[in-house]
């Protein structure tokens, strides 16, 4: 579930001591969003995956990434139908410091750890 952004296009959360985040009284156990970077420079690397075949490599690369088990399933699920079984997409997924330049954060007090993971996925010709 992605809440409503709490001001403009962002939200204002807190970070709780077990990990969570609350957004708008609400407890999440992460923070999930899919958005559209205006000009944004894809970068020419990934993996070329069959739509048919895009659960399977959700699931590896997802357990590889380090994602918890609802944590997975709940990615799947959202994303599996955006890929159409017959065309080919090029996958990568950018990290951390990566997704920071062009998706920053600001926090009022620093956190211990985060973990930004970005999906990028482009349909080949």
């Amino acid at each position: 579930m992605i809440p409503d952004f709490t001001h403009g296009t962002s939200w204002r959360y807190d970070a709780l001591l077990d990990g969570k985040v609350q957004v708008n009284q609400n407890i999440y156990p992460y923070l999930y969003y899919s958005i559209k970077v205006p000009q944004y420079t894809w970068l020419n690397d990934g993996i070329v995956v069959r739509g048919s075949d895009i659960e399977r490599f959700f699931e590896k690369s997802l357990k590889d990434i380090g994602f918890r088990d609802r944590e997975k399933q709940e990615f799947i699920e959202y994303w599996k139908n955006e890929f159409e079984a017959e065309k080919l997409y090029t996958i990568a997924f950018r990290y951390d410091q990566a997704i920071d330049s062009i998706i920053p954060l600001s926090f009022e007090k620093l956190v211990n750890q985060i973990n930004r993971v970005l999906l990028e996925a482009q349909e080949l010709p």
